[in-house]
């Protein structure tokens, strides 16, 4: 036992001094578990010398078995209930954030669709809108082969043909 508590000790000292984690409470968390452990080591080394003793008694034996074992549950509740804790909230996170992807997705939706909308319907109502197609043909002006440079029209690979009712082929 002495072994154990020497080398918790040494553990305890060099985080002291180390201090390794950047966030605080981590490393008094750390502190934390190694005064713990130093004292289930130095309860552990009672009970031994207890048993050892001439006049040994069975409640104190019971008194430091109960109290070892009190401080052990205690710690490993303590760090049951942190980690269920943390694990809900990123699971919550988690949902809130695909809860906001699909909401920009149906937004972005949403503005694409009313887009199409918007372009259909200034197709039907504004006969100009229609003169701004470079692929249509008009009256006295041939209709162009390809696209207009800098756009990419419907097959920009393929040449566009237009028919003789002006449709496209």
């Amino acid at each position: 036992m002495e072994a154990v508590t020497l080398v918790l000790i040494a553990s305890l000292v060099a985080h002291l001094y180390f201090w390794p984690y950047q966030a605080d409470d981590w490393n008094r968390a750390e502190i934390g578990l190694l005064i713990v452990s130093l004292t289930i080591a130095g309860l552990t080394t009672c009970l031994i010398a207890n048993d050892l003793h001439w006049a040994k008694s069975t409640l104190t034996q019971r008194v430091l078995v109960f109290l070892i074992c009190s401080i052990a549950g205690g710690i490993c509740i303590v760090m049951l209930v942190t980690f269920s804790l943390a694990y809900l909230a990123e699971r919550r996170q988690r949902a809130e954030a695909k809860k906001a992807e699909e909401a920009s997705a149906a937004r972005r939706l949403l503005c694409v669709s009313v887009c199409v909308r918007l372009i259909l319907n200034l197709e039907a109502i504004n006969p100009t809108f229609e003169a701004l197609n470079p692929y249509r043909e008009s009256p006295g002006i041939p209709a162009q082969k390809g696209p207009v440079s800098g756009s990419r029209g419907p097959d920009f690979h393929d040449e566009v043909f237009v028919t003789e009712k002006g449709g496209r082929r």
